[in-house]
């Protein structure tokens, strides 16, 4: 089992897969980076970063599913309950009067991001007028999220951080169990677009009420971070707010100066 690998490997993996299949690590955070790649090598029995790009190139290894091993991302309904509380408290009322709500997920995942703000905006009787883009890097994520079905284990989970968000309804409002797994209401889900969209490379210009891009800066360096805030800066319409993740800041990055700051806790932030 591989314990470590040297930074020159983790470049030169990050090289190989941008010349040869287009999604661009180089500016991930090189400890995260790292950590991901040997976590691979461990899954699938591989001795080097060589055996690895090898077992890539005669397609013995898909490169979406080691590009999904690496952008993974843990996802679970009401994830941090309190941030909802924050953003059903102090931002839907600010949305509500408006006549079209458009909302950007920059990184969703298997769904559960995007279903947990279509339950909000249901709560406040506003959800026929929202838009969601979900988007993600990876579409084999996409292809689940679309199905809106999650195995029942999961279940446990969202009741813990529903009950800890203290909703308005009973979680059985908005899907029902069925066997080993759950469904959520196609009424709930019927303005949510999903689409591939690489938050690093592919560039866009629409502009939105909220855009969620919650923990995905962790794993980029400084000049990748200072990137993707400007990008998404340039998205949100003005007064309008960027939710991230609660170990997350972009204090450090150009685009700070053109938010401020609605909640150091929560991370949630608002266009000047």
């Amino acid at each position: 089992m591989v314990e470590d690998l040297p930074d020159s490997e983790v470049k030169y993996f990050a090289y190989q897969v941008k010349q040869n299949y287009g999604y661009d690590f180089e500016n991930y955070a090189m400890s995260s980076l790292k950590r991901r790649l040997i976590r691979i090598l461990s899954l699938y029995h591989l001795p080097s970063i060589e055996k690895l790009l090898e077992q890539i190139d005669k397609k013995k290894l898909d490169i979406e599913e080691v590009v999904r091993q690496i952008t993974v991302n843990t996802t679970e309904f009401f994830r941090d309950p309190t941030t909802w509380q924050f953003i059903r408290s102090q931002l839907i009322p600010n949305l509500v009067h408006k006549p079209q709500i458009d909302i950007w997920h920059t990184a969703c995942s298997t769904g559960e991001e995007v279903i947990t703000m279509a339950i909000l905006l249901a709560e406040a009787n506003v959800l026929d007028k929202a838009y969601f883009w979900a988007t993600d890097i990876n579409d084999k994520v996409l292809e689940q999220a679309k199905k809106s079905e999650y195995h029942i284990r999961n279940w446990d989970l969202l009741m813990e951080n529903y009950h800890a968000y203290q909703p308005l309804y009973p979680i059985e409002r908005y899907c029902v169990k069925h066997s080993d797994k759950f469904f959520f209401h196609k009424s709930l889900l019927k303005n949510i677009v999903y689409q591939k969209f690489d938050l690093v490379k592919d560039v866009h210009t629409e502009k939105y009420d909220i855009v969620f891009c919650r923990n995905v800066l962790i794993y980029f360096n400084q000049q990748l971070q200072n990137q993707v805030v400007d990008k998404l800066a340039n998205c949100t319409k003005p007064r309008s707010y960027l939710v991230i993740g609660s170990k997350e800041t972009i204090m450090w990055c150009r685009a700070s100066e053109r938010y401020n700051v609605l909640s150091h806790k929560e991370k949630v932030y608002q266009l000047k």
